[in-house]
């Protein structure tokens, strides 16, 4: 799995597009900034998959944000899923779906963006 990533990223950053990745049948597309961002920012590829499919939604006009909080991580880890390792990282993705950026803040609220906030799916 490890190498099918080092392979997705190989290929984004050569051809400074998208890759996909497969997740649970399913395809999330990452531009070549947020492979970058993973990087560089100490972010790995599953932690990223997981906040996308357990984190909640931050919403704005232009772009979702799925985030994964300490709710989450005890609503999750009643549930067998541990998700320890991805409190505070964000995942932005463009309203078709593409992963944009990812980046790791320990502040839900340190910034105006937070009046977007919607309910979690907890």
């Amino acid at each position: 799995m490890a190498n099918a990533y080092a392979n997705a990223y190989a290929n984004a950053y050569a051809s400074t597009q998208t890759a996909d990745i497969q997740n649970d049948g399913g395809k999330h597309r990452f531009s070549w900034h947020a492979w970058a961002r993973l990087k560089t920012r100490g972010i790995s590829p599953e932690q990223a998959e997981l906040v996308l499919k357990y984190g909640r939604i931050l919403k704005s006009p232009d772009a979702r944000t799925r985030v994964v909080w300490q709710r989450e991580v005890a609503f999750y880890r009643s549930r067998g899923v541990d998700l320890s390792e991805c409190t505070g990282v964000h995942v932005v993705c463009a309203l078709d779906g593409r992963v944009m950026t990812v980046y790791r803040k320990e502040d839900l609220y340190a910034d105006s963006g937070s009046r977007w906030l919607i309910r979690a799916r907890v």
